[in-house]
């Protein structure tokens, strides 16, 4: 899929998953916006980011600390809001790549 393609989809609001980070007793915890919670090694996510003074920054996760692409350890405390890509079936994404430009924008423009 081409850079531009891949741009909108990520822009896509939609395509992601928004949480918060809760530490118990040392262990870092999601908690999505549904109210599940998962440990941060259960993310398959490519793409996590951490909400760093109201800017998305990608970030890795660690036990006690964030990660940034900044080059940034920020120590998480719980409750620092995060979002990360939800999974795209792989039909799906071949899908998408088999469309020509008209109607993948036109398909994704339908979505929302």
């Amino acid at each position: 899929m081409g850079t531009e393609r891949e741009m909108r989809i990520y822009e896509e609001d939609r395509r992601w998953i928004y949480g918060t980070i809760i530490m118990d007793e040392g262990i870092c915890l999601i908690e999505n916006e549904e109210g599940d919670i998962c440990l941060f090694e259960s993310l398959r996510s490519p793409g996590v980011y951490i909400d760093l003074d109201g800017k998305w920054v990608k970030a890795e996760l660690f036990d006690r600390f964030a990660a940034t692409e900044r080059g940034e350890n920020i120590p998480l405390t719980g409750g620092e809001a995060i979002r990360y890509l939800k999974t795209v079936k792989q039909a799906f994404l071949d899908f998408l790549y088999d469309l020509d430009d008209g109607q993948f924008y036109s398909f994704l423009d339908q979505l929302n």
